[in-house]
């Protein structure tokens, strides 16, 4: 599976993206992905909502109309019901804990294997 991870956390997130197991991509902010979203395919986009200046719901909708065929999840400072609530109908398949780990990972992982139907 193919993840972009759109963050400029490269070093704290390493963990987190071995977890992932994946062919993973990095993007240092929402603009460089955005302009990537449309002519390559991944399976999952990893959006850091604690970028510097990031608007996370504005993001997720510029996602939507660029390739709403993505699935997303969202490293954030809350729940994932809070996260849930705050997202609603933007397709957010789960929440991210703020410093996330290689556990964490393998649990986004697993999620979209189930949605899948792989898992």
């Amino acid at each position: 599976m193919r993840v972009a991870i759109v963050s400029d956390r490269k070093f704290d997130l390493h963990d987190f993206s071995r977890g992932m197991g994946s062919d993973v991509d990095w993007f240092a902010n929402p603009d460089e992905f955005l302009g990537h979203a449309c002519e390559l395919s991944w399976n999952l986009v990893v959006l850091d909502a604690l970028l510097d200046g990031a608007d996370i719901t504005r993001t997720l909708q510029d996602l939507l109309r660029v390739n709403s065929l993505l699935h997303t999840a969202v490293i954030a400072d809350m729940t994932e019901p809070e996260l849930f609530a705050y997202c609603e109908g933007l397709g957010v398949l789960c929440a991210v804990p703020a410093m996330p780990e290689w556990n964490d990972g393998a649990r986004v992982m697993n999620q979209l294997c189930l949605f899948y139907d792989m898992g």
